[in-house]
């Protein structure tokens, strides 16, 4: 008996590792395709690399819902308008139908997970030169599964 619960916890632990790895690429591969108005900018970070901060309009939104605590779950519900999905409305009570993504609203700020992404450093140099051209409209591709959203690329304009 005692050796199978030293095989069951040694087995457990990487196990429990590859489930979170499934958990957390499932919407790039089973989701579906959002593109989403964003705009943001690129910071240097030594410790983190090069990145861009995006906003999305449901940051925005996301203050119009009150906080109970220290952090509330938030969902935003997304509504297509010529191929560009934009914010509908943000609540505390998860849709039962529709597009959706999941975020926490904490005491100053949302996040939604879709808020960074990391990129190559020719390629964040790139990025960098568009966002400072006021004429330039980024794009966000994401794929959503069940209110998890990832970043798939973004397109400039």
């Amino acid at each position: 008996m005692r050796k199978n619960i030293k095989i069951f916890a040694v087995l457990f632990q990487p196990i429990l590792i590859v489930l979170f790895f499934c958990y957390a690429i499932a919407p790039i591969y089973f989701g579906k395709d959002v593109i989403m108005l964003t705009n943001g900018y690129d910071p240097r970070d030594y410790f983190r690399g090069d990145y861009v901060d995006l906003r999305y309009d449901f940051n925005d939104m996301s203050s119009s819902v009150s906080k109970d605590g220290n952090f509330s779950v938030i969902y935003a519900l997304l509504d297509e308008k010529d191929g560009i999905y934009y914010t509908k409305s943000i609540s505390k009570i998860k849709p039962k139908d529709g597009l959706y993504i999941r975020g926490f609203l904490y005491d100053y700020y949302s996040k939604f997970g879709v808020e960074n992404y990391f990129l190559p450093p020719k390629q964040a140099k790139n990025l960098e030169s568009d966002l400072m051209d006021a004429n330039t409209t980024i794009y966000a591709n994401l794929r959503i599964l069940n209110g998890e959203a990832r970043i798939i690329g973004l397109k400039t304009k």
